[in-house]
């Protein structure tokens, strides 16, 4: 049976590697299913590399091959496993924009665990 696409990023082109088994070994449940998606392994990557809190939007900005939707999405999954905060609201037109920051930027097991996916992740 084919495995079936059922993510935005996927058809919008975003590489989607599930996370290897061995890398899995040892994380949590939460952790582990935040981390099976090759998109956001790189939100992650992106929100340890200088720790900037960024909205939603700059994300998908990081991202140009992932919807708005997809990458909300995404944000959304790694939030309701603790993996992001929203560290500062900013007011906006008419709304508020949420910045988030990663929790696990001090994890060694998870940034090793980011470190060794990122060429499975990289877009080409």
């Amino acid at each position: 049976m084919q495995p079936r696409k059922s993510d935005n990023s996927t058809r919008s082109g975003e590489s989607n590697r599930p996370l290897p088994a061995q890398l899995a070994q040892g994380l949590e449940p939460q952790t582990r299913l935040a981390l099976m998606h090759g998109l956001r392994r790189r939100i992650l990557r992106t929100l340890n590399q200088d720790r900037t809190p960024r909205s939603t939007q700059d994300l998908r900005t990081t991202f140009p091959r992932s919807s708005l939707s997809s990458v909300s999405y995404h944000v959304f999954v790694l939030g309701e496993c603790g993996i992001l905060t929203v560290s500062r609201v900013k007011a906006a037109p008419g709304s508020f924009t949420h910045l988030l920051t990663s929790n696990v930027a001090e994890d060694p097991q998870l940034v090793a665990v980011l470190r060794a996916t990122e060429s499975l992740d990289d877009v080409r």
